[in-house]
């Protein structure tokens, strides 16, 4: 078995990668002149792209906060997104959203680095608890998600060539400011985590599992059973509580982070829940991805909307 060397790098930096989809513009299907699009861009070194799919992958390098994450962020995209404009494409994030058989993946993957191997094993147990909150603060699919929606072998795993831990069980969010503070909340999770270093509990795989599940029903109105304490509450609140927990260590005028998401939590629709609704009241297709798009990184030609039907005043807040 090859042996995989462990790359150190400034602890608990964060970087992300966003794997965005290409609509066409005309139809507002899937597009399939990547290697067009790709070719035209000037920041070929922070993609990648898949053999034929409608799929363009943005990496960031790690940061220290996610402000500075969300800088690098949007240059890479704005670039992108630019040559998608002059190939009459556009980019969004999201889950499946074109077609009911379009299936997107998991569009996120963070990274939060650590000290050593130990470090890494240690926290992809203790993270697995949290798995839950960000499939419910990143539900950004118009469609209703099947039961197995999100059955990845591997939703968080060390990646020591990289020197950090990766969760990889996130849809790519439909702003490029949800993907920056999710990175910087998995940031927080992990100092909180290393700084009780307690063990994480064992034999606890049903709870785990039926989590999750209950997550990709039910979002932040799902039933999460703590696995420590064996408490049943509703996700929305556990994540509430997790927020009060992380501002007891940090200086709540200082993290925008809990900020971020204590607003969020209070808006009346959270991105798939607002995708969804407007599909119910009769906004095709079309018109969602449009305002997808709109969303993440909108090329000159796309007019927006003022009176857009995602009036998103959490992102406005931070």
């Amino acid at each position: 078995m090859q042996h995989t060397s462990f790359t150190h790098i400034h602890r608990h930096t964060i970087s992300t990668e966003l794997k965005l989809q290409l609509v066409d513009l005309t139809t507002f299907h899937f597009a399939k002149n990547v290697p067009e699009v790709v070719s035209m861009c000037k920041v070929k070194d922070y993609i990648k792209t898949h053999s034929n799919q409608p799929v363009i992958n943005v990496f960031t390098a790690m940061h220290a906060t996610p402000s500075t994450l969300l800088e690098e962020l949007k240059s890479i995209t704005a670039n992108l997104a630019d040559s998608a404009a002059r190939c009459h494409c556009g980019l969004c994030g999201g889950g499946p959203q074109i077609s009911h058989d379009a299936a997107c993946g998991f569009g996120q993957n963070i990274h939060v680095g650590v000290e050593d191997g130990n470090q890494a094993a240690y926290l992809c147990q203790a993270l697995k608890a949290y798995l839950p909150h960000f499939i419910a603060l990143n539900d950004s699919s118009p469609f209703n998600q099947p039961e197995n929606a999100g059955a990845v072998p591997t939703p968080i795993r060390p990646r020591l060539e990289l020197g950090c831990v990766e969760i990889s069980i996130c849809d790519a969010p439909l702003t490029l400011t949800h993907a920056a503070m999710l990175c910087g909340y998995a940031q927080l999770l992990v100092n909180l985590l290393l700084a009780v270093q307690s063990d994480a509990p064992a034999g606890q795989d049903d709870d785990y599992a039926r989590n999750l599940h209950n997550a990709r029903r039910a979002g932040l109105s799902a039933q999460y059973t703590d696995p420590l304490s064996g408490e049943t509450v509703m996700l929305n609140q556990h994540i509430k509580s997790t927020l009060a927990l992380l501002t007891q260590l940090n200086k709540e005028d200082e993290c925008g982070v809990i900020k971020y998401f204590r607003h969020y939590l209070q808006q009346e629709y959270h991105d798939g829940e607002l995708l969804r609704h407007n599909l119910d009241i009769g906004v095709g297709t079309a018109g969602i991805t449009r305002s997808m798009i709109n969303l993440l990184m909108p090329p000159e030609h796309i007019i927006v909307n003022e009176q857009s039907i995602f009036q998103r005043s959490a992102y406005e807040a931070l």
